[in-house]
């Protein structure tokens, strides 16, 4: 029995200290495996951040991007609009009657130099720019040419020579006209 027991009391003994192993096998494991867990939640969470920051800034620049090309697009369409006000004038120029085609070209007369000079009508204006001219008292003569042009002329001395073409005189007056007219259209 003495062997029995001392048998025992080694068991009882290798027992404890298995059981000794055993837990702070358990508190070692349960220790790294909540480190482990600790970096992993801090890689994911580092991981869903960056992730999450690299979506917002693809998405701002997407946002960019598709506000840039709707700015260009109003843009264009604003600068289609403006263009069609002042081919509107044109066409509307080129339309008038001859009574008041005469006496516009009448006004640009005035303005024009009273020095020796030719005039060049716009072709097909031939008629009215020489009844406009007519008892002006200016030296000036009507070219036998004529220029393609929607209405006006081309006023030349020897110094200088003028263009009064309405598409010119249109193009003059929209660099100075176009701000306020892109004003009361776009309010």
């Amino acid at each position: 029995m003495a062997l029995n027991q001392l048998l025992q009391s080694v068991q009882a003994e290798a027992d404890k200290e298995l059981a000794q192993i055993q837990a702070a096998h358990a508190k070692e494991r349960d220790a790294l495996l909540s480190e482990w867990e600790g970096r992993m939640s801090k890689a994911r969470d580092q991981a869903l951040t960056q992730a999450d920051r690299a979506v917002r800034q693809e998405s701002d620049m997407e946002r960019f991007a598709a506000e840039s090309r709707l700015r260009q697009s109003v843009l264009t369409e604003k600068r289609r609009v403006l263009a069609s006000v002042y081919e509107k004038a044109l066409q509307k120029l080129s339309q008038l009657s001859d009574a008041d085609y005469e006496a516009f070209l009448q006004q640009l007369f005035t303005q024009l130099p009273n020095e020796k000079g030719e005039i060049i009508p716009a072709k097909g204006k031939e008629a009215q720019t020489k009844k406009a001219l007519h008892g002006l008292k200016r030296d000036w003569t009507i070219a036998k040419e004529s220029v393609d042009a929607e209405g006006g002329f081309i006023w030349r001395s020897e110094a200088i020579e003028v263009d009064c073409r309405f598409a010119t005189l249109l193009a003059n007056i929209r660099t100075q006209t176009e701000a306020a007219v892109a004003a009361q259209l776009f309010v």
